[in-house]
């Protein structure tokens, strides 16, 4: 396998550098191309508008073509966008919890993960909450550090806010809804920490 470099009398409109992927044929004794990928400059971006802001302002991004990436606080995955379905049966094989996730109601971040518990800081968007459910296998802490909302915990409903410190233990039905947006820290432990360690209620 070589990688080509195109010179720049034979880039297309837009492109500012192209490479091609070449494999050797024993069959045919010659290289000929398995892929490319070319870098557009901010082009496209200035076309669709893409912006990004950065501690200088802001500014057009640069596009590749075919390629497909995607950014988290796990890392960075980038594949060819034909090829990028082939992937999902090495990313399931991951064992490790999610260390950032965005969810319809918001978004989670894990601080730490020791022995036994595993912490997180949640941000729950104003007017959503999350769904009411309870744990089997874990106790929760959790401490509202900004916001207001409204906690259901075994069916009881009372306002909490910054400062306020709620224990929910194994079996406790839960739910949070912000009033505004609210942030807070969660606190899991127990005998098993688990994403699917969850029964949710209507």
């Amino acid at each position: 396998v070589r990688q080509l470099e195109c010179c720049s009398g034979d880039l297309a409109d837009l492109k500012v550098k192209s490479c091609d992927i070449e494999a050797w044929s024993p069959r045919q004794k010659k290289y000929f191309e398995v892929a490319s990928c070319s870098n557009l400059g901010d082009a496209q971006a200035r076309r669709l508008g893409i912006r990004a802001k950065g501690e200088k302002g802001t500014y057009y991004l640069h596009t590749l073509n075919n390629t497909v990436v995607a950014a988290s606080y796990d890392g960075i995955f980038v594949s060819d966008k034909n090829e990028s379905s082939y992937n999902k049966p090495l990313v399931e094989k991951l064992d490790h919890h999610p260390m950032y996730e965005e969810r319809i109601w918001g978004e989670f971040q894990v601080i730490d993960i020791y022995k036994n518990s595993l912490t997180k800081h949640l941000f729950i968007k104003e007017g959503k909450s999350i769904s009411y459910q309870k744990h089997n296998h874990r106790d929760e802490v959790w401490t509202i550090i900004d916001g207001k909302g409204i906690l259901t915990l075994n069916d009881e409903k009372k306002e909490v806010h910054a400062g306020d410190v709620i224990t929910i233990k194994k079996g406790d039905k839960h739910s949070l809804k912000a009033t505004n947006d609210l942030h807070f820290i969660e606190v899991q432990y127990g005998d098993e920490i688990s994403e699917d360690d969850i029964e949710r209620y209507n």
